[in-house]
């Protein structure tokens, strides 16, 4: 258990500047402690390549978010802590702190994703409540993003069985204090009051697109499967379920007409081999058939923790070239530059840490680095 100085730094840390989950992860693998990854963090960025040093998070700014946490009943999960949900720690960019609001004890119960189209039609919203509702009867959480459409219709499902709590988790693409879309105020004050909120990002953070794939990867990263209902071909519906895909959870969907186009996206899926979903009974019979998921480490960071390994620098300065000449803008995945480079993992993931810290590359989902082009034009 973190003591009062660790969360602090903890939060420090998570808030300063290049430092995304993964990197967040391989510092606290390596130092052990928050306070000693802040200590050595220039040094990491120095070696990466960086000319000045990184912007670190506040103490004072997160001070005043422990104290907007007690005062608006928020809890501060820490991705340390037993009760962060074990299967969102499972993947490779699980968000270092989680905001929570609401029935903590829902983490611990299967959760079962479901998302589309925030445009939805009457039909669609039908079926998303009535999945919401029967998830939420057969003791399965229905986990959602609390948009209008789709999603809000999920959580209202939930709500609808009277059960206390209510069965259903909503992850929002916002602060804990700013409602989006702000027409789910009444939703969301239900929801917290009866069911679960969460959300990675601090106090006032308001909506951007940038966060909503970042939200999607938690909706996923908590659910066993996830489920479709009205999906355009280009949507954050799909977004989620390519994420799902990636997180080793199974993805469903429910079928539409071929003539309307928040179906397109869904008749896709299943044509890709995604599971045909008509009914909660269809995806709970094939959940029961896929064997428990458990957790595992991306790659065993415990080889290269600082007191148990010294690098070689001359070593490191090989694999940083080899890693710079082997990355573009297009990204690879960091399997493929282990294995096609013939390069030890232990050094890989520190000079990855270094180049994210010092601003030269990019991560996404998928275990995908960048090079950013400002660092190409300087190769």
């Amino acid at each position: 258990m973190l003591s009062e100085e660790e969360r602090l730094a903890w939060i420090v840390l998570s808030q300063s500047e290049n430092v995304g989950p993964i990197t967040f992860r391989d510092l606290i693998d390596y130092f052990k402690k928050p306070i000693e990854a802040l200590k050595y963090i220039n040094d990491f960025a120095l070696k990466g390549g960086r000319k000045k040093p990184i912007r670190v998070g506040s103490k004072k700014k997160a001070l005043e978010e422990l104290k907007k946490a007690e005062e608006q009943n928020v809890s501060l999960l820490f991705s340390c802590d037993e009760a962060y949900p074990k299967l969102l720690k499972e993947i490779e960019d699980n968000p270092p702190i989680l905001y929570a609001k609401g029935f903590l004890s829902l983490l611990k119960e299967t959760c079962v994703g479901v998302v589309g189209n925030r445009n939805a039609s009457l039909n669609g919203k039908f079926m998303a409540s009535k999945f919401g509702y029967e998830f939420a009867k057969e003791g399965y959480v229905a986990v959602s993003g609390m948009a209008k459409g789709i999603d809000a219709a999920v959580h209202e499902g939930a709500l609808k069985t009277g059960l206390v709590p209510a069965f259903t988790i909503a992850v929002m693409g916002t602060g804990m204090d700013v409602c989006y879309p702000s027409e789910n105020k009444k939703l969301k004050e239900d929801l917290e009051a009866k069911a679960l909120v969460l959300s990675e990002f601090p106090f006032g953070v308001k909506p951007h697109p940038t966060n909503f794939p970042k939200r999607n990867r938690i909706i996923s990263g908590l659910s066993k499967g996830v489920v479709v209902i009205e999906a355009q071909i280009r949507s954050g519906s799909l977004i989620t379920s390519r994420l799902a895909l990636e997180q080793n959870r199974e993805v469903f969907a429910v079928p539409g007409s071929p003539l309307d186009p928040r179906s397109e996206g869904c008749n896709k899926l299943i044509k890709q081999g995604a599971f045909l979903a008509e009914s909660v009974k269809d995806v709970l019979e094939e959940l029961d058939k896929t064997p428990p998921l458990t957790l595992f480490d991306v790659i065993n960071k415990s080889e290269y923790k600082a007191d148990s390994i010294q690098f070689d620098e001359d070593a490191l300065k090989e694999v940083r070239t080899a890693v710079l000449q082997n990355l573009n803008v297009n990204g690879v995945s960091i399997d493929r530059l282990i294995r096609e480079c013939s390069l030890p993992i232990p050094l890989v993931n520190v000079v990855l840490t270094e180049l994210e810290l010092a601003g030269k590359i990019s991560r996404s989902a998928g275990n995908r680095v960048f090079l950013r082009a400002e660092a190409l034009e300087e190769k």
